[in-house]
């Protein structure tokens, strides 16, 4: 069932004989909600500028803009209406659709080939699926028409390097990516740093006791700080549906990939096996249940501290230093996913699976204004200020966001929400990142794997046999779609992998 909540329209300020603030107008700033100084960059102001001058064009034609998200994504963007609505004459209205079937429907435009919504909410695994159905609405033209600082390699507000490739998908631009979405491994830094617990750890394994750097370090860690009758554990996870989190960085740091060359699995490779076998390990030192948690169980129970260290998305930051839900605020620290030494080099690729964007539908009727509305809520103040509201989903990805002279209000101690030392950490994952299976059927190929870890990591079957029967799934999916276009959706899923993956991979 799509529900539907429709925010109250401010009536735009008069300009001359047309409604619709003219294009010299200043854009107003006093009384924003979530505001910084930097509002509006020139992506921003150029957006809202092009959009009044469509908008005059057309007069006297009203237009509303309809959102498609998931009901707990209106904070993200609700609050934005107003101004938009006062500083372009365009009505906004949001539409949802509860998050088990965001995709779902997503997927039925291509059938029902509905106006209904104009702006999607997306997020990089999906784009393949939705581009290829001919749900989005290839932006490339208007991308080259205005020039958004986001794209631009020499504005310190374009998205961070490594994710420029995700807003594209083969030769096309599709969305304007708007968040990182890389899983951190949150410790604890009160147990970390201890005095008596680093004596006991390196007398116990022969090794100072500090972040870890390696996934035998990280077992170690998880070991020695499992203590059930205290009421803590090594670790908790969200393994209901997350799983892949933790399997492709272990995969990949074995310089293997979830398929070869030509699009046959190497998933039950030896490696493969390996990297189950350590989950299952590790798993030995979870909070009990962690199968069954989801992102928000496992957040609340490492906020509660319950356990040692958890592997878990990125604004799960914020929340960790909220006094009213969190009892480990002050108490948490900050690493990448683990690696491996191979040849003498750590190899510590880090996965980026969910991450959010916005996409214009094929079937409005409004494109460019549509995108136009993309381009200035993506822009790096309002990428900020988007970031800021509480409850919403996404993070600040642009190159200035992360450079402190720039952008000092989104950081905690400057009463904003981000922690300096996440920060670093988040960069440096961005830099050593690669996408989960961002081709055509990846949220299946990823479903088939969720479903064989599951079974393995419950023991309902032996890892091996588990990935046996996923190879052989995974086959048939491609067989289905076509291997041929496979191929080719798998090169450009290659391309997204950051200079330093595509060097330890030996894909350069």
């Amino acid at each position: 069932t799509v529900t539907t909540t429709i925010t109250a329209s401010v009536t735009p300020t008069v300009t001359e004989t047309i409604p619709i603030p003219s294009p010299e107008k200043p854009i107003e700033t006093e009384g924003l909600p979530y505001y910084v100084p930097q509002y509006p960059t020139k992506q921003e102001k150029e957006a809202i500028i092009a959009a009044r001058k469509i908008m005059r064009e057309r007069w006297p034609e009203k237009v509303t803009l309809r959102v498609l998200c998931s009901p707990d994504n209106i904070p993200d963007f609700e609050p934005f209406y107003p101004e938009w609505e006062k500083e372009t004459g365009i009505k906004m209205e949001t539409r949802t659709v509860p998050w088990p079937d965001w995709l779902k429907e997503l997927m039925s435009i291509a059938v029902t080939k509905t106006d209904e919504y104009d702006v999607l909410m997306v997020c990089p695994l999906w784009v393949p699926d939705l581009a290829e159905a001919g749900v989005l609405y290839p932006i490339t033209e208007f991308v080259e028409k205005y020039k958004p600082e986001v794209v631009d390699p020499n504005s310190p507000n374009r998205i961070l390097d490594p994710l420029q490739p995700y807003m594209r998908y083969k030769d096309d631009y599709y969305f304007f990516f708007n968040d990182t979405d890389i899983p951190t491994l949150y410790l604890r830094k009160d147990l970390l740093e201890d005095p008596d617990e680093k004596k006991e750890f390196e007398k116990t394994y022969g090794y100072p006791l500090d972040k870890p750097k390696t996934l035998e370090e990280w077992r170690d860690q998880v070991e020695f700080f499992n203590r059930p009758e205290e009421g803590l554990y090594g670790m908790v996870m969200s393994w209901k549906d997350e799983t892949p989190f933790d399997f492709f960085p272990r995969l990949v740091s074995q310089k293997v990939l979830p398929f070869n060359e030509e699009m046959h699995p190497n998933i039950n490779k030896p490696e493969a096996v390996k990297a189950v076998e350590e989950m299952k390990e590790m798993l030995k030192y979870a909070v009990p249940g962690t199968l069954e948690f989801d992102f928000a169980r496992a957040l609340e129970a490492f906020a509660q501290g319950k356990a040692y260290c958890t592997l878990i998305m990125t604004w799960a930051q914020a929340a960790l230093e909220d006094p009213a839900f969190s009892k480990v605020v002050g108490k948490v620290t900050y690493a990448p996913h683990p690696g491996r030494i191979v040849d003498g080099e750590l190899i510590s690729p880090q996965v980026q699976y969910w991450g959010w964007g916005y996409a214009v539908s094929a079937y409005s009727k409004n494109k460019e204004l549509a995108y136009l509305f993309c381009q200035w809520i993506s822009g790096a103040a309002m990428n900020a200020r988007v970031a800021l509201t509480p409850g919403g989903w996404f993070d600040v990805c642009k190159v200035s966001n992360y450079d402190e002279k720039m952008f000092p209000e989104i950081r905690r101690k400057n009463g904003g929400i981000y922690m300096d030392e996440w920060m670093e950490v988040q960069k440096w994952q961005v830099e050593h990142s690669f996408p989960a299976l961002v081709i055509r059927g990846g949220t299946e190929y990823t479903g088939v794997l969720l479903e064989g870890l599951s079974a393995a990591l419950k023991g309902a079957t032996d890892p091996q046999s588990a990935l046996n029967e996923v190879a052989s799934k995974w086959e048939e999916i491609t067989e289905r779609y076509g291997r041929e276009g496979q191929i080719a959706s798998w090169k450009s899923c290659l391309a997204m992998y950051s200079p330093p993956v595509k060097r330890w991979l030996g894909l350069e």
